[in-house]
Order: structure tokens, then sequence, then C-alpha cells
């Protein structure tokens, strides 16, 4: 079986393969970044409202026009909601993520939880709304309500979280779950290397899973406007330039 490292698949930037979850980061940890940054959190929320807010209204027609092609291909419905876990200055705690729902109906019956770009329980219409990250773009509500960030986490599914659940607890005990993130750019090709992989349930959980928590702890120890600056910068060329 090919692991991660040896599969035929577009360059990521991954850590060291072996490298393991950090269990230096603890709880002290927490309270002296709160204790030193709390300070930068509410100029974070302060970002996320003013700008999950305007893009709201720009984006508003391109969601219409989305949601008249997802209800004429199958009249199911428009939304995909699934509960993950968030953060941040109220602690760590679930919420309904948002997006275009892409997949045909009842796909979490079908298939594994996580979804390979060649995964053929993702609909015409959705494949182009994947292409363009379009089905994201709802996500902007969660960010209004404070359930997210434009920067942190990637909000992951409960069952995945379990596995690492004291890591989480401590990370969102800072911020909450993200748009964007380290690990997305850093793995921007995922979908295609576990459409490689023999075993994606366990490239997922064994390799993936705690390569992400080290960039989320990386993340929650450096935490700063500039740093956010630069996430959000590198997520538009990836999305936008670099396809």
């Amino acid at each position: 079986m090919r692991e991660l490292s040896e599969q035929r698949a577009p360059a990521v930037e991954l850590l060291p393969q072996g490298f393991q979850v950090d269990d230096s980061f603890t709880e002290a940890d927490v309270k002296k970044i709160l204790r030193n940054k709390g300070w930068y959190l509410v100029v974070k929320r302060c970002f996320d409202i003013f700008n999950s807010l305007w893009q709201i209204i720009f984006f508003s027609p391109f969601l219409l026009l989305s949601a008249i092609a997802i209800k004429l291909y199958d009249r199911g419905p428009v939304f995909f909601t699934q509960e993950r876990i968030t953060g941040g200055i109220k602690g760590p705690r679930t919420f309904n993520i948002i997006k275009l729902r892409t997949m045909v109906l009842n796909a979490e019956k079908l298939g594994m939880q996580i979804t390979g770009k060649a995964d053929p329980r993702i609909t015409p219409v959705g494949r182009i709304l994947r292409n363009v990250k379009l089905d994201e773009v709802p996500q902007l509500f969660n960010i209004l309500r404070g359930e997210m960030s434009f920067v942190g986490p990637r909000p992951q599914t409960l069952g995945y979280v379990a596995r690492f659940k004291e890591h989480y607890e401590l990370i969102h005990s800072v911020v909450p779950a993200g748009l964007t993130d380290l690990a997305s750019i850093n793995f921007r090709h995922e979908e295609e290397l576990l459409d490689a992989a023999d075993d994606p349930e366990r490239i997922y959980n064994e390799e993936l899973m705690p390569l992400k928590i080290r960039y989320h702890q990386d993340y929650v120890r450096r935490l700063s406007f500039g740093l956010d600056v630069m996430i959000l910068s590198k997520t538009l060329i990836r999305v936008f330039i670099k396809r």
C-alpha cells in the first residue's frame, strides 16, 4: 500500500513523515495565549463581522443562481448542514455548518465521510460549485453568527474529532473554526491524494489528521493579524491563480 508521501499526486508541503500531534501543547499554553493575545480575538471578531456582512451582500446573486441550479437538477434541498466543532472565547462547542449541497440526496449513507475529487456522489452542478468554491460561501452566515472565523482550523465532523478530542478542545479554547487555515493551503490537493489512496479513511485518520492538528497548534501559537492576512492572501492565490 502506498503511503501519503509516496503517492503520485501534486506536491504538498508536508511535515516530516511520522510527525505526531504535539502533546506539549497544554492548557498552560492556552492560558498564556489568551492572556497575551485576548485583545486580538476581539479585533478578529470585529474583522469577521464587517467582512462577512459585505461579502454576503456581494455573493447574494451568485447564491441565488446556485440555488436555482441545485433545485433544477434534482429538486432536493439547496443547503447541506452538518454538526461540526468550533470554539473561541466561549470555549469548545458544536454548531451546524452551512454549505451549498453538492452531492446526491442522502450522500452520507452512500459512502465515507471524506470526499475525494472523483467521488461519484458529487452531482454535475455540485462539481462546478466545488471547483469555484461557491459551495463554501454560505459559511459567511456562520461567520456572522460567531460560529466561525475567516481564519481558523477547518471545522471537522465530530466522528473525526473524537480520536483527537483533547487536542481539539485545547485548540478551540482559543480560536473558532475557520473558512481557511494553514492546513487548507498546504493540503490544497487533499481530494486528489485521497482518490489515489488504497485506503482513504486510514490515510485521513492516521496521516492527514495528525498533520492538520500540528498546523492548527502552530497557528494558535503564532496568532496575529499578520498571520491571518498571510493565510487569507495565500488562500486567494490558491483559489484564483494556482488551481
